[in-house]
């Protein structure tokens, strides 16, 4: 699956955080996270469903579709 970045960094930059802080805060792999971001990787259901999660947004928000 991938997600839509350009939603995921709207996200991140309403809460003004980075995406290592995001990550810390949420115990989620950086370099997961930021492969997902720069399109270099899909995500299992399982870690896309952890970003919504931690957004604090319904998973089909953060698909790109």
């Amino acid at each position: 699956m991938k997600i839509d970045t350009i939603k995921v960094k709207v996200l991140l930059a309403q809460r003004n955080i980075s995406v290592r802080q995001f990550c810390l805060e949420n115990n989620l792999s950086y370099s997961t996270v930021i492969a997902l971001l720069n399109n270099k990787r899909y995500g299992n259901s399982k870690t896309i469903e952890r970003i919504a999660n931690a957004l604090g947004v319904n998973v089909i928000d953060i698909l790109k579709m």
